[in-house]
């Protein structure tokens, strides 16, 4: 699975790894905390930013120009209400961890042997995540975390929390939820991939076994609306307007539970898919004194002040992504994010109704899937510092099917990679004869 991995584009490759690097390794640059996915971002950003604009085989597309509007709002929101550099601090910090990690996938994962590649070095990192994670939930220490911090003295707020017997395990993210996410999210991009359904099962084998290490509700259901997802396409295989019968299909369940139910969708997702009932309680808690926050500073937030709750609710923090955003930076922030990820999955459907090269219409359904399947984890789930970052890094990963090569620069990489694969056999020297059709699964076809 990892012969290719030093394909990777090292621009991605860097951002990865840095997603694997623990909060304590974080670097103090004159009182301004600088983590090491921050970092590589600062670095990598206007070379990337570069590429995309300058590069003759990628286009500037509605859905960046809206992107970047996102990351534009968030800047000045959080400015506006900051006092003094405090606002412009963090409005950057923010701006940059989303917009940063976005135009490094956009920019350098341009076609499929880079998706093939990057797709790999994440399986890798998902490896790498269980290692760490699987001691901490079995013996119940948070050794990576507790060895770290001995050292650099950085104390990073985390508790020992146990679920069905076991410890919720961190390995190198900030919290459960986090590593959870992050192995969750690959689980439809390795089935679609794998060349055979072996290779399918083990990746996406090391996929759920971490996720499992979180113990939290939200991943696992991630991976649970993967599965369906998936099923779903098996289902409807051969079927004309397959994607339209799907958009039916979803409306006609919401409005099913909007007309039928006493709770909510969202109130159902809350309290019916958590492993601790009372953690499905008081998320629906924290969505309705949420959102009675955004109606009332529906245009630019509340920034990081407080906001009004139930006087039993201590924490004031909340478990939802999209609540989270509309709460400190308005409802025009949410939905210029929101316009640009719908702008970029129809050109994504548009193009993958056209085309019928698997190496393009598998990647397609597997990002749909998995895009899907975190936009409803962010339902429950508040992505900040490597998530955060993770999830513009996943939305960009999936440019290169909303804006695919022109076919004259396919043709020149495929011409290219089939001259470096020839070169590769000739030093191997007499090889077995090639996998025949049969040997290759349903995913993406054999590039030998």
């Amino acid at each position: 699975m990892f012969q290719r991995l030093t394909n990777a584009p090292l621009p991605v490759t860097l951002l990865i790894l840095s997603f694997l690097c623990p909060i304590e390794l974080s670097a103090d640059a004159g009182g301004f905390r600088l983590p090491p996915h921050r970092a590589v971002i600062l670095l990598l950003f206007v070379p990337a930013l570069w590429t995309l604009i300058a590069r003759a085989s990628t286009r500037f597309r509605t859905f960046d120009a809206l992107i970047f509007a996102h990351a534009i709002c968030l800047f000045y929101v959080y400015t506006l209400h900051g006092e003094e550099d405090e606002g412009l601090v963090y409005g950057g910090s923010v701006a940059m961890e989303t917009l940063g990690a976005y135009i490094v996938a956009r920019a350098f994962i341009r076609d499929w042997y880079a998706f093939r590649a990057t797709l790999e070095l994440l399986v890798l990192a998902c490896v790498i995540a269980f290692c760490f994670a699987v001691p901490e939930t079995l013996l119940g220490r948070h050794f990576t975390h507790d060895f770290l911090q001995s050292i650099t003295g950085f104390d990073h707020p985390r508790e020992i929390e146990t679920r069905l017997g076991f410890v919720r395990a961190y390995g190198t993210f900030d919290h459960p939820i986090h590593l959870g996410t992050f192995s969750a999210t690959i689980f439809a991009l390795l089935w679609f991939s794998g060349k055979r359904q072996s290779q399918r099962m083990k990746a996406c084998g090391v996929s759920v076994a971490t996720t499992l290490c979180s113990l939290s509700s939200a991943p696992i259901l991630c991976i649970m609306t993967q599965v369906g997802l998936i099923g779903w396409d098996q289902v409807t295989r051969g079927l004309k307007g397959r994607i339209g019968l799907t958009c039916l299909a979803i409306l006609f369940v919401y409005l099913m539970i909007e007309l039928f139910a006493t709770r909510s969708l969202m109130m159902i997702i809350a309290t019916g898919f958590t492993i601790d009932s009372w953690t499905g309680f008081y998320r629906t808690q924290i969505w309705y004194w949420g959102m009675k926050t955004v109606w009332e500073y529906p245009w630019v937030g509340i920034g990081l002040a407080d906001w009004e709750r139930a006087w039993w609710m201590h924490s004031d923090s909340v478990d939802a992504f999209w609540l989270v955003t509309a709460m400190r930076t308005g409802i025009p922030s949410v939905m210029l994010l929101i316009l640009g990820m719908l702008t970029m999955v129809f050109a994504v459907g548009f193009r993958a109704g056209k085309m019928k090269d698997p190496r393009y219409t598998n990647p397609a359904k597997a990002w749909l899937i998995s895009l899907i399947a975190i936009s409803l984890a962010a339902c429950t789930v508040h992505f900040w510092n490597v998530s955060v970052s993770y999830f513009f890094f996943l939305l960009g990963f999936g440019g290169w099917l909303a804006d695919p090569m022109p076919e004259r620069f396919r043709n020149r990489l495929d011409a290219k990679m089939a001259a470096r694969r020839a070169r590769r056999r000739a030093m191997r020297g007499p090889q077995t004869a090639p996998a025949t059709p049969n040997d290759i699964g349903p995913g993406l076809p054999n590039p030998a």
